[in-house]
């Protein structure tokens, strides 16, 4: 698997990786979408790249504003912005790969809730892709609130929280923050074919977050990990991971040929 690294220039800087396979011959693309306090770079978006890109598929990754290596904080950690960060890797996509046109998803957590944000303006650019969501946060504010530890009321008090998992930019998350994502519902019929991958020990994301939202979604696929929590911490976990998207997309790309 090889690597480039570059930064796009927008509003604001989206550093992203490609990684390609050995041979640079390139059918498909997938963008990964990372989760809160995540990055480009993590463990499980590597080792789902390291298993596509032996399928001819390019895998490109970028960091959310706050996150990774962007030089913004977290002032322009909105969901407008993420969304127009996920919106300009599809468009940087089509155009560094003009001669592809099979197109995924891979998103984690919070990077799932951006996704789903986005899903009708992604149609738009990309037509039918194929989406892996990994414990997808589709009530972001109620997961949010788990993360921190806190009762909205609290947050309200304190007006900003720390993250900090010490492998991590550490990310100071804003009751602004929290106000624009509840503001944003993606909890509701999406009409498409999805893959949904879930530990059934997620605090998080919980189990009733997760089965409530695929009884309004008769098309999603659920895809459990057994004994898993949100963060995917066991080296098995990973490989159910990367199993489920790479059988995921080998197969829903034959609905498009």
């Amino acid at each position: 698997m090889k690597q480039q690294k570059m930064n796009l220039a927008s509003p604001f800087d989206i550093p992203v990786v490609i990684y390609l396979p050995d041979n640079e011959e390139v059918t498909k693309i997938v963008i990964a979408v990372h989760g809160l306090t995540g990055s480009k770079e993590s463990r499980v978006t590597r080792a789902v790249a390291r298993r596509l890109t032996e399928q001819h598929t390019a895998c490109i990754a970028f960091d959310f504003p706050a996150h990774g290596e962007s030089k913004t904080d977290e002032s322009m950690l909105t969901v407008d912005n993420c969304v127009n960060a996920l919106l300009k890797i599809a468009d940087f996509a089509e155009k560094q790969f003009p001669h592809v046109y099979d197109f995924g998803i891979f998103a984690t957590s919070f990077g799932g809730f951006i996704t789903l944000c986005a899903l009708d303006r992604l149609k738009e650019q990309l037509g039918d892709y194929n989406m892996v969501l990994r414990a997808p946060a589709v009530r972001m504010h109620l997961s949010l609130l788990r993360i921190l530890g806190i009762t909205e009321e609290e947050l309200m008090q304190k007006q900003a929280v720390k993250l900090d998992f010490g492998d991590t930019r550490p990310l100071k998350v804003p009751y602004d923050f929290y106000r624009d994502v509840k503001a944003h519902d993606v909890y509701y019929d999406n009409d498409l074919a999805f893959m949904i991958i879930h530990g059934d020990k997620d605090t998080i994301v919980t189990r009733d977050d997760i089965f409530g939202y695929l009884s309004i979604n008769g098309d999603a696929v659920y895809a459990p990990v057994k004994g898993a929590e949100h963060t995917f911490s066991r080296p098995e976990d990973v490989e159910k991971i990367v199993g489920y998207a790479d059988m995921w997309f080998a197969y829903r790309a034959q609905d498009f040929d």
